[in-house]
């Protein structure tokens, strides 16, 4: 099970899972019309983030990054075991 996803920068915003099913949705305004895109919000990005903390390719939506010092922190449970990953970008 994933714990918690956090790092370095004070910018993001440390993400915590919770027991069960996990949905990753963008909040809307109140007036947000109809036509108004919820895009660029990070739901992609944090599943890229996700599949490179669990061993994965830094993938192209992560590219922006990898110069910038970025290192990231997942906590997650593990045959039984909790378990921290770190990894950075630049490596």
């Amino acid at each position: 099970m994933l714990r918690k996803l956090s790092a370095n920068k004070d910018s993001f915003v440390p993400i915590e899972f919770k027991t069960g099913l996990n949905v990753i949705v963008a909040e809307r305004a109140d007036s947000a019309g109809t036509t108004d895109s919820r895009n660029a919000r990070g739901k992609s990005t944090l599943l890229h983030l996700v599949h490179f903390m669990l061993g994965g390719d830094a993938s192209k939506p992560l590219a922006g990054l990898k110069d910038a010092g970025w290192s990231f922190m997942l906590e997650l449970d593990l045959l039984g075991e909790k378990v921290s990953v770190r990894r950075e970008l630049d490596d």
